[in-house]
């Protein structure tokens, strides 16, 4: 019942969001969980920015592999709406998580995706 009321989702997703101007990462993991759980179906948009800013919290303190699967499931979710920006900034943070791990080859590809979403293909 609480996804009908949309103002409780709105605020989970915003403080999740305003969390990471200020690194917040406890805040950011608590508030995006809180949104998607009662973010409805049909609010895309903000459910692959609030996915995009779990991956970041994750990636911030360090929890790889959670990064990786938020960071994939943004990229996902962003291919639908065609939302380029934030497929490049989400491809990004996956090849720096790849990097990280040195997982060169997979960091490579990453990579070599957000310069093909940009028009300079390898």
């Amino acid at each position: 019942r609480l996804w009908r009321n949309p103002a409780i989702w709105w605020f989970a997703a915003m403080r999740a969001m305003l969390a990471a101007n200020t690194y917040q990462t406890d805040v950011m993991i608590a508030q995006s969980e809180r949104a998607l759980a009662l973010l409805p179906d049909d609010q895309r948009y903000v459910h692959l920015e609030v996915k995009r800013t779990l991956a970041s919290a994750h990636h911030i303190i360090g929890n790889r592999d959670e990064a990786v699967q938020a960071y994939l499931d943004t990229i996902t979710l962003c291919e639908a709406p065609n939302n380029v920006f934030t497929n490049i900034l989400a491809t990004t943070g996956l090849g720096i998580v790849y990097e990280l791990e040195t997982q060169l080859n997979l960091a490579e590809h990453a990579y070599g995706q957000v310069l093909t979403q940009v028009g300079e293909p390898l």
